[in-house]
């Protein structure tokens, strides 16, 4: 009885005296993660700049045939510590779309990650003709969209 009693006070002891411990390392864990998100937040705020920037040097408003940007989003994926880019694109040819594409870039590297292409027939009918994203193929556009969500996601 008197050991069952002496290692239950020990025990109490010991708990104790980690609590203070233990909180401590919750503050400090709780600082580290305020620091990570304002770090994120900064990284996110830079992604956006150079996506904005990269996406008007790639695809000009003024080339032939047209590129039309239909549309653009950047993700600063953090699991990757990259930044990336999904642009929509029309290709318009004597006022006629011919091919429509999408794209994942890494934009600090200028990398293709992703690729959607369709071309359009004269009757304004599509035709998937390339479709991978991180150099596996996908099937069409659902697939193409469910791949993509690994970089424009996380």
């Amino acid at each position: 009885m008197h050991r069952t009693v002496v290692l239950l006070v020990l025990s109490l002891c010991l708990s104790g005296c980690d609590g203070g411990r233990i909180r401590q390392l919750e503050q400090e864990n709780q600082e580290l993660r305020s620091k990570l998100g304002a770090a994120t937040l900064d990284l996110q705020a830079k992604c956006s700049s150079a996506a904005k920037e990269f996406v008007a040097r790639e695809w000009p408003a003024n080339s032939e045939p047209t590129v039309h940007v239909d549309h653009a989003r950047n993700h600063y994926n953090t699991a990757r510590n990259k930044c990336f880019v999904l642009v929509d694109t029309i290709v318009i040819s004597n006022n006629i779309p011919i091919v429509s594409m999408v794209h994942i870039r890494d934009v600090f590297e200028n990398a293709q990650v992703g690729i959607l292409r369709e071309v359009w027939d004269s009757n304004g009918n599509r035709k998937l003709t390339d479709c991978s994203v991180d150099r596996i193929p996908c099937k069409d556009a659902t697939a193409f969209s469910t791949a993509a969500q690994q970089f424009m996601a996380e």
